[in-house]
């Protein structure tokens, strides 16, 4: 998995560099958006993972 990983980030950050980033730059955007991922994982759970909630079909659909 981690090398699969590399790969994606390397080719995301060659995307970049090649419209006239630097390296550097991306690779700090890159890292920034990882840990407000992170944080945003750790201060909460997807609803959509929430076992106890019973999703039901919405009935607000105006009559054909």
């Amino acid at each position: 998995m981690q090398d699969e990983i590399r790969i994606e980030l390397e080719q995301l950050a060659d995307r970049f560099v090649q419209k006239g980033q630097t390296a550097r730059a991306v690779l700090a955007a890159m890292k920034q958006a990882l840990d407000d991922l992170t944080t945003s994982y750790d201060e909460g759970s997807d609803p959509s993972d929430d076992t106890k909630q019973i999703d039901e079909p919405a009935n607000d659909w105006p009559a054909a």
